[in-house]
């Protein structure tokens, strides 16, 4: 048995019952090593950095190895967006333009915000956004310093769902419906490929 594979960061979704967690490497396809649903300490509040330090013990007992972390932002942390930009815009200026249109979409400056953008498949015109407020960002960083865990990045809990799901959707383009069952809401994602076309949460 190899003791050296090279583990990914572990993946945490924060929620209002419960922390996600995930841990996979990548040798030979991507191979899930350690999933955990822990228990949140104080449910329905806001985390704080006692929460995270015992976090790190927990995720230690139950198989995950390293402090590296990847975390999902909060979904009603995010700016998100469905864009219907100008004809003929290529590179840099397609995230130019829909970077000042999300930030008109949510009356925000163009300039308090980190942004990823992609656009629909071929025969659509709109481009989907989704921006993360430095203020937002930087909370998060902020709470997990100090704790023994260190975030190498963050992500979007949706576009990580549908990187998870790459093995085992239909090849584009092929349509894939994958369902995130929440504790309070249901999340519905459709994609293409690795391409996210469509978002909606249910509640209850």
């Amino acid at each position: 048995m190899n003791l050296l594979v090279r583990r990914s960061p572990i993946g945490l979704d924060v929620g209002s019952r419960s922390i996600k967690a995930a841990q996979v490497t990548q040798e030979g396809g991507t191979r899930v090593t350690a999933l955990s649903l822990v228990p949140r300490a104080r449910p329905g509040r806001d985390m704080d950095r006692e929460e995270v330090a015992g976090l790190r013990q927990v995720l230690r007992r139950q198989g995950f190895v390293g402090r590296n972390v990847v975390l999902a932002v909060p979904g009603e942390r995010l700016l998100r967006g469905v864009l219907e930009l100008p004809a003929g815009l290529t590179g840099t200026s397609v995230a130019q333009v829909a970077r000042m249109e999300l930030a008109r979409q949510h009356r925000v400056d163009p300039h308090s915000f980190e942004m990823v953008c992609w656009g629909l498949p071929e025969g659509k015109t709109q481009t989907v956004a989704v921006g993360c407020p430095h203020a937002a960002a930087h909370a998060l960083l902020d709470l997990f310093d100090g704790t023994g865990l260190n975030v190498q990045a963050l992500d979007v809990a949706a576009a990580a769902a549908a990187r998870a799901c790459l093995d085992v959707c239909v090849p584009a383009p092929g349509i894939t419906a994958i369902l995130d069952l929440g504790w309070g809401s249901t999340r519905l994602l459709l994609v293409c490929g690795p391409t996210i076309l469509y978002e909606r949460f249910f509640e209850g």
